[in-house]
């Protein structure tokens, strides 16, 4: 049902897009396909120009599919089925419990508007802070704002400029590059923990206003679970990591020129960008090959749980090294905020790795037959870019054969409804085994 809903929602975009009033000139079919899947799985990979090749209309559609494909067609027909139909299934319930990884299925209506209202409320304001950070006369000001506001809280990296972020005006606006970059880490930090900061800075002026009022009666604050604070974690891990790695890369080549604070600002918005946004402020073809095998690992691991961003998850990589880590100390429980994680997560955990890293390689050796002539650094970073849902392309999309495209079809998809979802529809059985069988031990090493 989830796969099939993304899959409708694509082939309803396609036809969009193929309407005579949403693009400029010749758009071929597998061209208006390929633009669909990578807006609806917000990867952000283009094989046309979005600014010359649609219209305004097909730019809204972009949007619109953006949006959708952000927020997850769950949350949308989640959130609908409760109020036209005064309820969900059972089964839609574990569903959306499991997509915004909630402890439990109670208020889910509520958590499903609160989702709604703060992505609006996110958006908005960052269309806003957009908006007047352009100049007076900015081409398309209002387009711009909303288009851009959208696509980095859905982390899809699709821009309304020929050369995406990267052109002078952008570069001296510093108010736009911190918000797009703060959309991005909104949204890629996921619901769960997004409602849980909604919820704190709620508490906080609540004790703010109690405190002038003279009430001293301390208002209970939401406790953080142990997911979210492995999620803020990483998130500030991965970002200084990241920016200080770029930095050192970059610095005597593709930033050659800039001043320190310039050279700064354009490693941490990369750090940011990479993990599933595909915003780039730089030309990421003058990257050393240190760099961009550094920004193949960010894309790999991507986002939070629960987000509009992609990758294996910053929970599903910590959870993977922690286990990792015990192994080496000879501990067999994983053991973290106090609490057990429990074997059935270490074992998805270990097969979304596994998932991983085979698609990924399947597709680049696809990619190295279809397209013979690339650099095969530049394929392989696009296979994990299109894994990733990051639409960051150093071997350029567009030149892609059929073949090709068709192949970044498939890395979009699978990367945005998840290997594991995919599988666990085809092969997930109804009867459940209880016995239990005598432990042997296998020798690994």
């Amino acid at each position: 049902m989830f796969s099939a809903s993304f899959l409708l929602i694509i082939f309803v975009g396609t036809g969009l897009l193929m309407m005579p009033r949403s693009h400029t000139g010749y758009l071929s079919w597998l061209d208006s396909l390929f633009t669909s899947v990578s807006a609806v799985c917000v990867t952000g990979l283009v094989v046309v120009d979005t600014t010359t090749a649609f219209t305004t209309l097909g730019k809204i559609i972009i949007l619109c599919l953006i949006q959708i494909g952000g927020l997850g067609i769950m949350t949308f027909t989640g959130f609908f089925s409760y109020i036209f139909t005064a309820g969900s299934t059972f089964r839609d319930n574990l569903l959306l419990k499991e997509l915004f990884s909630a402890e439990t299925m109670n208020n889910l209506f509520k958590l499903l508007t609160k989702i709604l209202l703060l992505t609006f409320l996110i958006e908005i304001t960052g269309a806003l802070i957009i908006y007047a950070s352009l100049e007076t006369d900015y081409p398309d000001k209002l387009l711009f704002s909303v288009f851009h506001s959208v696509s980095a809280f859905c982390n899809a990296g699709f821009s309304t400029r020929s050369g995406n972020l990267n052109s002078p005006d952008i570069m001296n606006n510093t108010t736009l590059q911190v918000s797009v970059a703060m959309l991005i880490i909104l949204g890629g930090i996921g619901f769960p923990v997004l409602v849980g900061l909604y919820g704190n800075l709620k508490h906080f002026i609540v004790s703010v206003i109690r405190k002038l009022q003279g009430r001293l009666k301390p208002v209970k604050s939401e406790k953080r679970n142990v997911s979210s604070n492995i999620v803020v974690f990483m998130t500030v891990l991965l970002i200084v990591a990241g920016a200080l790695f770029y930095y050192l890369f970059e610095s005597g080549n593709s930033l050659k020129g800039n001043d320190n604070v310039s050279k700064i600002i354009i490693s941490v918005f990369g750090s940011i960008s990479a993990r599933t946004a595909g915003f780039n402020m730089t030309d990421i073809s003058l990257w050393g090959y240190p760099t961009v095998f550094m920004m193949i690992f960010l894309m790999w691991i991507g986002a939070s749980p629960g987000s509009t961003g992609g990758g294996i998850k910053t929970t599903t990589f910590a959870l993977a090294f922690r286990t990792m880590w015990n192994t080496v100390r000879g501990r067999e429980r994983l053991i973290i905020g106090n609490r057990e994680v429990s074997s059935r997560t270490i074992s998805r955990v270990l097969t979304i790795i596994f998932l991983s890293i085979v698609i990924t390689g399947i597709g680049f050796l696809c990619l190295l037959v279809a397209e013979p002539g690339k650099d095969p650094a530049y394929l392989l970073f696009e296979c994990f870019s299109a894994f990733g849902t990051v639409g960051l392309s150093l071997a350029d999309s567009s030149t892609f054969t059929v073949a090709g495209k068709v192949i970044d079809i498939f890395l979009m998809f699978i990367g945005r409804v998840g290997p594991l979802t995919i599988l666990t529809g085809f092969f997930l059985s109804s009867r459940k085994r209880y016995s239990q069988y005598p432990e042997i031990e296998i020798a690994i090493n």
